[in-house]
């Protein structure tokens, strides 16, 4: 079974976004994504505040697919959005 690591305290923000159907745009840069339909509703359980163990058991659940496969394709998401600049951690 997958072990959630412990993550400190701290919260994502999302800066210069703006979603708009399957299009990321960074609107500090003018630079725009597209993002599939998972990647979409990820964006939208990170900016209603769900944790990362939440989206993935919502993600393994609603397309079946096993947990440790969401797992990473969720966290290799978040990092690719941290690459773009379109989210930061900052600490508490």
């Amino acid at each position: 079974m997958l072990k959630y690591k412990k993550i400190k305290e701290k919260y994502l923000k999302m800066k210069n976004i703006e979603l708009n159907d399957k299009v990321l745009l960074n609107t500090h840069t003018g630079e725009s994504f597209q993002i599939n339909d998972i990647g979409k509703s990820i964006l939208n359980r990170l900016k209603s505040g769900k944790t990362d163990k939440e989206i993935i058991k919502d993600l393994s659940t609603e397309y079946k697919k096993d947990i440790n496969t969401v797992y990473i394709d969720f966290y290799d998401f978040k990092e690719k959005l941290k690459l773009y600049g379109l989210i930061q951690w900052k600490k508490l």
